[in-house]
């Protein structure tokens, strides 16, 4: 399944999310590029949308059985994500041992986002990020099961129950403590996801986004009230309200990328440079916490601007994920061709 602008979709998510944390609480930009975060919520939507627009096709084709289908999908997921994933983890465990053996049952285990949740944030920060990877492979536990096993129909069904009880845990946790990282625990972060997933449905069952248009002005309206009036509730900025509202900006976002933006934009998301980018954007996210940590490492002596560093940085990261690319990913990522959703001749 293959959309033309989605790489670009993926290249200003990923950029805005290393914005947001390369220049968090540092210089002028932070006020800025903070907005660069809501990269997360738009990589859950897009990423729920692609699965499940996937596993609908697979099904639809009714050419395999539920459970060859479900070994070809752990098939290719796990050569698309585990290999540098588990990767990154063995290195930091041989150059950082101390500061990882902590958290390494929950990382190899993705549970990462859960250890925040029980036991708050902790050192080292240059694993923070990872939470994000968590949740999805989470929700790949569950969704492609319940997509393959059961009918259309009561797929459908359980994504609507999903959401609802993804918000009614986010509100029930957000009551009992407001100043908890309750948004990361596994059932609250799934609303991007499982809308995504949604949208996949309406569009398979042809029904449009009444209004979109509209709907994505007034809930821009919305994520920028909530960003700039400081409301309270409870004792804490009503967060949960201002990612959801970033959830709703992300599926209209997908939806209209799915029949393709037009003008200057259209245009943007197809360059080839910028699609390069998104093409590469699953190791730009996963190394780009660690570079600033080296970079630093050899070159605070020299006290250079922090703009001088912003560019060695993003040259090494650049480096780091167009090699990652090209001798590790690709050539795992083309084994794919050996896990085909189709019957053999």
């Amino acid at each position: 399944m293959y959309y033309k602008q989605f790489n670009g979709i993926r290249a200003l998510a990923v950029i805005g999310v290393i914005l947001h944390h390369w220049t968090y609480a540092q210089n002028f930009l932070a006020d800025l590029t903070h907005h660069g975060a809501n990269g997360v919520p738009l990589f859950f939507v897009l990423s729920g949308f692609l699965i499940t627009t996937i596993l609908i096709n697979v099904k639809s084709a009714d050419e395999l059985n539920s459970w060859t289908a479900i070994k070809l999908f752990y098939a290719r997921r796990m050569l698309r994500i585990f290999p540098i994933y588990y990767l990154v983890i063995f290195l930091l465990m041989l150059i950082v041992p101390i500061a990882i053996s902590p958290h390494l049952i929950w990382l190899i285990s993705y549970q990462y986002n859960n250890e925040i949740f029980f036991h708050g944030w902790q050192l080292p920060s240059y694993i923070h990020h990872l939470w994000t990877l968590c949740i999805e492979e989470q929700f790949y536990l569950i969704w492609p099961f319940i997509m393959l096993f059961f009918s259309f129909n009561n797929a459908f069904r359980f994504i609507i129950f999903l959401i609802i009880a993804s918000i009614a845990c986010t509100g029930f946790l957000y009551l009992k403590d407001p100043q908890s990282p309750y948004s990361l625990f596994t059932l609250s972060s799934f609303p991007g996801l499982c809308i995504g997933s949604l949208l996949a449905f309406l569009r398979y069952r042809k029904i449009n986004i009444p209004y979109r248009r509209y709907l994505f002005l007034l809930a821009l309206i919305g994520y920028v009230v909530l960003h700039t009036s400081h409301i309270h509730f409870y004792g804490k900025g009503l967060l949960s309200v201002i990612s959801f509202t970033s959830v709703l900006l992300s599926v209209l976002i997908i939806d209209k990328t799915v029949d393709g933006f037009k003008g200057w934009l259209g245009a943007l998301l197809e360059n080839e440079t910028i699609s390069f980018i998104g093409k590469i954007s699953y190791g730009l996210y996963l190394y780009h916490m660690f570079i600033p940590h080296i970079t630093s490492y050899y070159l605070n002596q020299f006290s250079l601007a922090w703009y001088t560093m912003a560019l060695i940085n993003i040259s090494v990261l650049m480096l780091f994920a167009v090699l990652s690319w090209y001798i590790i990913e690709k050539p795992i990522n083309d084994l794919k061709r050996y896990f085909n959703y189709t019957k053999a001749a």
